[in-house]
C-alpha cells in the first residue's frame, strides 16, 4: 500500500470535484466520503477485471495520504439543496417467494399450512423516506486528476434507491483548486482541528465495517 502512494505522489494536486445532479436524492444516514466513492470504483473495476482479491484495490487510491492522521486527503461530499427536506411514504410488499423458500428448506420448526401477509410479522410495510432536491454535489481532495476522472466515470449516482432514479449524477467535473489544500480536511479526523464535533465512525474505507468504528471528529455542517 505504501509503495502505491509513493508512486502516485508525483501527480498529486489540489482538486475540486463537482457532480451535476438533477432530481431527488434520498437523505443519507451518514455523510458520503469522496475516498469511499473512489474505493468503491476501484473495487468494482478490479472485480470486472477478474482480480483474485478485488477488495485489495481500495488500499491504493489515487489520493494523497496523511500519514500522521491516517486518512486520505479527501473531503466529505457536500450537497447543494434546492428544496427543504421532504418525506414520502412508500410501500414494501412481503417477499412471499423468500418465505416459501425458507419453508421448503425447513428453516421453520413445526407445521406451517399458510402464511399470513396481511398481519403479523410477515405483513407488508409502509416506509417513511426523506428526500431533497439536489442540483450539485462537491468535494475537495489532493489527488491524481486523470485517475480520479476515470474512476468517477463509473459513478452514476449517490445515495440509496439509485435503481429507482434517485441521486442520479449526469456528469462530473474535476478541476484544480488551491482551496483544496485546506478544504480536503472537511472530513472525519482522529483529532479536533477546531470547531469539530466528537462522534464515532471509520476514518477510511471500507466505512461499512463495524470493526473500523472508533472515536472521530467531524465538521459542523448541514449540507452532508
Amino acid at each position: 500500500m505504501g509503495e502505491g502512494r509513493v508512486m502516485a505522489a508525483k501527480t498529486m494536486e489540489p482538486l475540486r470535484i463537482t457532480g451535476r445532479m438533477h432530481g431527488l436524492m434520498v437523505e443519507p444516514e451518514r455523510p458520503i466520503a469522496l475516498d469511499g466513492i473512489l474505493a468503491w470504483a476501484m473495487v468494482e473495476r478490479a472485480r470486472m477485471e477478474g482480480a483474485e482479491d478485488p477488495l485489495a484495490a481500495q488500499e491504493s487510491l489515487p489520493l494523497a495520504f496523511d500519514k500522521d492522521r491516517g486518512v486520505w486527503k479527501a473531503s466529505w461530499v457536500f450537497r447543494r439543496y434546492e428544496s427543504p427536506l421532504q418525506t414520502r411514504q412508500q410501500t414494501k410488499k412481503t417477499d412471499v417467494p423468500a418465505l416459501l423458500d425458507g419453508r421448503n428448506a425447513e428453516h421453520w420448526e413445526g407445521r406451517v399450512d399458510s402464511i399470513a401477509t396481511g398481519t403479523g410479522m410477515y405483513k407488508g410495510a409502509v416506509l417513511d423516506c426523506t428526500y431533497r432536491q439536489i442540483s450539485e454535489v462537491s468535494a475537495w481532495c489532493i489527488g491524481d486528476r486523470e485517475r480520479i476522472e476515470e474512476l468517477l466515470g463509473m459513478v452514476h449516482g449517490l445515495g440509496s434507491r439509485r435503481r429507482q432514479g434517485f441521486g442520479r449524477i449526469s456528469g462530473w467535473t474535476v478541476e484544480p483548486d488551491p482551496e483544496a489544500e485546506n478544504q480536503w480536511g472537511q472530513r472525519a479526523l482522529p483529532d479536533n482541528p477546531g470547531g469539530f464535533l466528537r462522534s464515532t465512525g471509520a476514518l477510511s474505507p471500507p466505512y461499512w465495517r463495524q470493526d473500523r468504528v472508533q472515536l472521530i471528529w467531524t465538521p459542523i455542517t448541514d449540507q452532508l
